[in-house]
């Protein structure tokens, strides 16, 4: 199928010779997945289950070899959903997947750097210097996700993440992307429009969400 990358990664769009059309990869191929593709074996190239480092000694990417854009929070949950990041070292890493070493925390600093982002594109902060404080929030994994971390992994989950999951799941989600999160998330399967809307109707992934809808 043309919508696999050469990484063995779905895409959303049609790949060119093999090239990946995205930057989303991992949380495409777990829609793949939760709708019936055997998916085979991914991404050996990414992180490895079994890293025991209390920090990031390594790059996060989202594709190999290539560095930028950096990770997003539906990378982080297609990662985790392939078991690839426990939620121990989010932990160890106060709840931040920052590919680059945070800066100490100035409330100051962060209201101007926010201030000089308004009205910029989203990327602006990463793409120029001089917002380094803002990689401190938009690199963290939201609350409402925090608990999908410890249940990917079988482990115990805080009550207060439980809460706050628990109010999440009641909240409507407002586009096509955040209604498929939540599918990842709480099984919440969309419908057959959001995957019409954001995959096109002839993607193989609609195809099969329409034939196993229930």
């Amino acid at each position: 199928m043309n919508y696999i990358d050469k990484f063995g990664l779905w895409n959303v769009k049609p790949c060119i010779d093999s090239e990946p059309s995205g930057n989303d990869g991992l949380i495409v191929t777990a829609y793949a997945e939760k709708v019936g593709f055997e998916i085979r074996e991914p991404l050996r190239y990414w992180l490895q289950l079994e890293r025991s480092s209390n920090t990031f000694n390594y790059p996060i990417e989202r594709l190999p070899g290539k560095p930028t854009p950096y990770p997003s929070r539906d990378f982080m949950l297609g990662a985790v959903y392939f078991r690839f990041i426990r939620a121990g070292r989010m932990i160890r890493n106060n709840w931040n997947f920052s590919p680059v070493p945070l800066p100490r925390l100035n409330i100051f600093k962060l209201a101007y750097q926010l201030w000089r982002l308004r009205g910029k594109h989203r990327n602006t902060f990463w793409m120029e210097k001089g917002y380094e404080q803002v990689y401190l929030t938009a690199f963290m994994v939201p609350f409402q996700d925090r608990a999908y971390y410890f249940r990917a992994f079988g482990e115990n989950t805080p009550w207060y993440y439980r809460v706050i999951e628990a109010i999440d799941k009641k909240l409507e989600a407002k586009d096509n992307s955040s209604k498929l999160l939540r599918w990842v998330k709480y099984n919440q399967k969309p419908g057959l429009k959001v995957f019409k809307e954001y995959f096109g109707k002839d993607h193989p992934i609609t195809k099969a969400a329409q034939y196993n809808h229930p």
